[in-house]
């Protein structure tokens, strides 16, 4: 774990990485970003990425440049939406397991 340093208003406060290796630990333990999107065809050409989408049936399935999550959508919308921000929330621990840095949610 990192050293904090506290500021005088006493919020904590990152101090700056002293060496390339620790810069590097850091950029790994940030958490990917997750982007929006209405069509898969957002997706730049050549990117790495986790997509999460709505389909007929729940599913996963790797592919050369990351891997996809499928939701399968419900009767109720309460639940496909509940179904859908858990599966954005496992994207984020795959993606950061596997140096992926951007997710792509399609709804």
């Amino acid at each position: 774990m990192l050293p904090v340093i506290c500021t005088p208003a006493g919020l904590p406060h990152p101090r700056e990485p002293s060496s390339d290796v620790e810069l590097q630990i850091r950029e790994d333990l940030r958490m990917p970003k997750v982007q929006f999107i209405s069509s898969p065809t957002e997706i730049p050409a050549g990117q790495n990425y986790v997509l999460v989408k709505y389909g007929e049936q729940y599913g996963q399935a790797r592919h050369p440049l990351g891997l996809t999550i499928t939701v399968a959508r419900n009767q109720s919308k309460t639940i496909s939406d509940l179904s859908f921000l858990t599966a954005v929330h496992s994207a984020k621990g795959i993606a950061k397991l596997e140096g992926i840095s951007t997710i792509f949610a399609c709804k």
